[in-house]
């Protein structure tokens, strides 16, 4: 290890569409250049398959109750139920897209630019400054705007134009609209399964059924949760903090008391990419007591309401010790992102949570990794923690001394990030684990030969 672990544990929680494997491989990659970065990484995998979520949801799942065992006929019905629900709602869906493509492509409306008074009025179609109220206050993170959680640079809403996109949505019009009930029908199924094995991972699957005394002594032994999230949190709060009051599992003996010294001095950064973000919510919320330093989401899939309640105890509780990152992308890359080549409906998962998925009824009850959501969603955080919530958004487009989507070696000068897509965060070379790619308006600089990622222009500065 070139550098000591000066910065603590690392705890990387993958998103959805991912199998165990996947986070596997990509942590050969990372987990070097963590180390370097002064973290000691540990990579939290748990399956997120979009196949196996489905056809375990519907074969398998029934209200609440999980059998090991393939159930045919209900799977088949269930089956056939996805298909019928994904038709009946396709027209509504139609209209979202049709609107979506409009509100983007059309006529960028105020909800895909990012608007704040002492930016400059440089918007993808029209001019940003008609999408800002009388009187409205500034929530642009800079040294003589106290009250500011937003990072972002001054060209948030600037780019070249890329008329690839239209022509790809317009010209792949046909196998969108007949897919639209496929996405939405088995969809949804998969979705639910997706949050369902969330749950597991800190109430293992038969956690509760249990009745012979094996399960008694690991609910015993685990009064927060048997899935193994939940068992590594557990040691690690006996390791750090002592047994709890209400229970836990004894400190492991082949961890020794200088282990235990450093362990209890080390501070934790928990990052979570879409559907990890759902994950920490619920870990911190059954551990809120463990010495925290940084909250990440990269792109979170998780709730504003349960956000809210998932951290605001842990950043009052902590006293200013502890501060939560939330990293999202341009709303306008958020709407138009495209898969297989756009032949299936576009936006990013997070979009399609909103729009198919989940039905939200209010604000607070869509994704809080979106811009859109977050704009009005920051203002639910308490005044007394709203300090600790830093926001940040990604530049709509890369510009001259920046970086591509997908970093490689023959970039001929040093260069810096923008993430332009859901699963960016996740491209080789994007060094989401360093606070300066968090915290600084344009992430960081990538030097040539260097894995390190140095920061760039402070928040506030044209960079």
């Amino acid at each position: 290890m070139s550098r000591p672990n000066e910065r603590g544990l690392l705890l990387y929680f993958n998103g959805g569409l991912n199998t165990p494997q996947d986070v596997i491989d990509r942590s050969v990659e990372q987990g070097p250049r963590m180390r370097d970065a002064g973290y000691y990484p540990l990579f939290m995998a748990w399956p997120t398959g979009p196949t196996t979520s489905y056809f375990e949801q519907v074969y398998q799942t029934n209200n609440g109750r999980y059998s090991e065992e393939r159930q045919p006929l209900t799977g088949s019905l269930r089956f056939a139920s996805s298909l019928l629900v994904g038709i009946a709602r396709a027209p509504a869906d139609w209209v979202y897209n049709v609107r979506r493509f409009n509100d983007t492509i059309g006529h960028t409306t105020c909800e895909f630019v990012v608007a704040d008074p002492i930016l400059p009025s440089v918007a993808p179609a029209g001019d940003a400054a008609g999408c800002i109220e009388p009187k409205q206050a500034s929530f642009r993170a800079v040294p003589d705007n106290p009250g500011g959680q937003v990072v972002v640079s001054d060209f948030v809403n600037s780019g070249p134009q890329d008329p690839s996109r239209a022509a790809e949505l317009v010209a792949t019009t046909a196998p969108r609209v007949l897919l639209v009930p496929f996405a939405d029908g088995f969809g949804e199924a998969a979705w639910k399964n997706m949050k369902r094995r969330t749950e597991r991972t800190i109430h293992a699957e038969f956690e509760l059924e249990g009745r012979d005394p094996y399960w008694e002594a690991l609910r015993q032994r685990y009064p927060r949760g048997t899935g193994g999230f939940a068992q590594f949190m557990a040691l690690l709060e006996s390791c750090t903090r002592g047994i709890p009051a209400d229970g836990g599992p004894p400190c492991p003996k082949e961890i020794g008391a200088k282990a235990r010294v450093k362990l209890r001095h080390a501070k934790l950064t928990m990052i979570g990419h879409s559907m990890g973000a759902i994950v920490v919510n619920q870990l911190v919320q059954a551990f809120p007591d463990l010495n925290y330093e940084s909250i990440v989401y990269l792109s979170g899939a998780a709730t504003v309401r349960d956000t809210k309640a998932a951290l605001e105890p842990v950043l009052r509780q902590h006293h200013g010790r502890t501060t939560f990152y939330n990293l999202m992308l341009h709303p306008l890359n958020e709407a138009l992102e495209t898969h297989f080549a756009g032949s299936i409906p576009s936006g990013s998962l997070l979009v399609w949570i909103d729009e198919m998925l989940e039905h939200p009824d209010t604000r607070l009850d869509r994704t809080v990794g979106q811009w859109s959501n977050m704009q009005g969603g920051r203002h639910a955080f308490a005044p007394d923690v709203r300090a600790r919530v830093r926001l940040k958004i990604f530049d709509l487009a890369p510009h001259e001394h920046m970086l591509r989507d997908a970093p490689d070696d023959k970039a001929p000068h040093d260069d810096r990030l923008v993430v332009r897509k859901h699963g960016g965060c996740n491209f080789k070379g994007v060094p989401f684990w360093e606070k300066a790619f968090w915290t600084t308006e344009e992430g960081c600089e990538v030097r040539k030969g260097r894995d390190r990622c140095v920061g760039a222009a402070p928040a506030g500065s044209k960079g």
